[in-house]
Formats: structure tokens, sequence, C-alpha cells
């Protein structure tokens, strides 16, 4: 990641968003894909991508507020 990138990321949680929030908002994110994969009979979507978004998203929720690691 270059430092423009890094620089825009931190502008976006710094000004936009609290990380809180866009944790929260992440973690609701991935309840929601998960229910609506598990209504459907159909083969919509593509498990394989949702499992890898769902592992990236699980590890940047942990990075902007840590949840996993408060119950150990």
């Amino acid at each position: 990641m270059n430092t423009e990138q890094k620089n825009k990321i931190i502008e976006f949680v710094s000004k936009e968003v609290s990380p809180e929030y866009l944790a929260l908002c992440i973690r609701r994110f991935k309840e929601e894909t998960i229910r609506m994969m598990l209504r459907t009979e159909d083969d919509l979507f593509n498990k394989e991508w949702l499992s890898e978004g769902h592992f990236w998203l699980t590890q940047l929720a942990e990075i902007l507020e840590p949840q996993l690691q408060k119950d150990l």
C-alpha cells in the first residue's frame, strides 16, 4: 500500500466515520449477507467469494474495534 492510499484510509476513518461505527457497520453487513445466503435455496451467491470477503471484513473490523480479543 502506498503512502497516498494509507493517507486516504486514515482521512476516511478520521473524518467520515469513527472506527467503532465502521466496525459495527461491517459486522452488521456480514451478518445480513449470511442471513441472505441461508434464506435462499438458489445458488445465487459465490460462496467462496463471500467466505473470503467475510474473512477480510472480520480482520478489518478487529483492527478498528477488537471484539474477539475482549472475551479472552
